[in-house]
């Protein structure tokens, strides 16, 4: 996958689940989650995807970057 936002040389590291340049298919109604920390967080590289069922958050604040800190207005999603 071409990630042209990366500076040249950033690793992106796999997990359990799914290694890097691996291909995978996600079952309907799931979600492969990823962490904004890539080389840190617990995410569906290490456990899979995730259920529908199971996402029941949802966004209401944004704190990054800090110039656009701040309530979101309306969220909608079509989960």
């Amino acid at each position: 996958m071409s990630e042209s936002y990366l500076s040249s040389g950033t690793q992106t590291f796999g997990g359990q689940f799914w290694r890097e340049g691996q291909t995978i298919s996600i079952p309907e109604n799931q979600y492969f989650v990823l962490g904004d920390n890539r080389n840190h967080s617990s995410d569906s590289r290490e456990w899979g995807p995730v259920p529908k069922e199971n996402i029941i958050g949802k966004a209401w604040v944004r704190y990054w970057p800090k110039e656009q800190f701040g309530l979101i207005q309306t969220t909608k999603y079509n989960l």
